[in-house]
């Protein structure tokens, strides 16, 4: 048994020093050539993912869709040059099967917190580090009633920030989430698609699930 724990701690330890010693990639430079909803195609035949942002589409809000969404990114990005900043390599189960980055203008502007400040996008918790700045980004503009923040929206779902997961928001569950931890989503998150950790999955959720419309399932 020890020699088996032995031989797991090795393993663990060569994974990290491989990810985050010699698999961190510098920022690079490129040019967006098009973009669709968080992904950008780049110039050097390469596409990537914005970090931590989420544009709805049909599927996602059913009737209540924000079409002003969608083109924001395309308007801001396409044929700008950019510095891409590796936030998370992609692995399997991540969307769109590309890298979450951060972006940046040539003026140092950040893409990312300046799509979720101004209430051009909503927050998606993502598989990536350091993403508090996206999370307060978000704050700032719900704060001011920015952009879709504007509107009176419905409370779809609710996480927390330590797991990845969702509840309905009428689910018992959702009283034991600590305050400072609570997330709140209006659009329905990419939780719910590809890293959901309900595992078994919440009894109380599955009962409201059988109420909700088909596009909040």
């Amino acid at each position: 048994m020890l020699f088996f724990f032995i031989v797991g701690m090795i393993g663990s330890l060569i994974y990290v020093v491989k990810k985050y010693i010699f698999d961190i990639e510098k920022p690079y430079s490129a040019t967006v050539i098009d973009a669709k909803w968080s992904v950008l195609y780049l110039n050097n035949g390469k596409y990537v993912t914005l970090a931590g942002i989420s544009i709805p589409d049909k599927l996602e809000r059913g009737p209540n869709i924000f079409p002003e969404l969608v083109n924001n990114i395309g308007k801001i990005l396409i044929d700008k040059k950019i510095t891409i900043e590796l936030m998370e390599r992609y692995r399997t189960g991540a969307p769109n099967k590309s890298d979450l980055v951060r972006v940046y203008l040539e003026d140092g502007t950040c893409v990312n917190t300046y799509l979720l400040e101004n209430g051009m996008a909503f927050f998606s918790h993502g598989y990536y580090r350091d993403k508090e700045k996206e999370i307060e980004a978000e704050a700032r503009a719900k704060k001011a009633k920015k952009g879709i923040w504007a509107k009176d929206l419905q409370l779809l779902y609710v996480g927390s920030k330590d797991w990845e997961g969702v509840h309905y928001p009428e689910c018992p569950e959702v009283k034991k989430i600590k305050p400072e931890n609570r997330m709140e989503y209006y659009n329905r998150p990419v939780a719910v698609n590809w890293y959901r950790d309900w595992d078994p999955e919440c009894p109380y959720c599955d009962e409201i699930r059988k109420t909700k419309p088909e596009h909040l399932k």
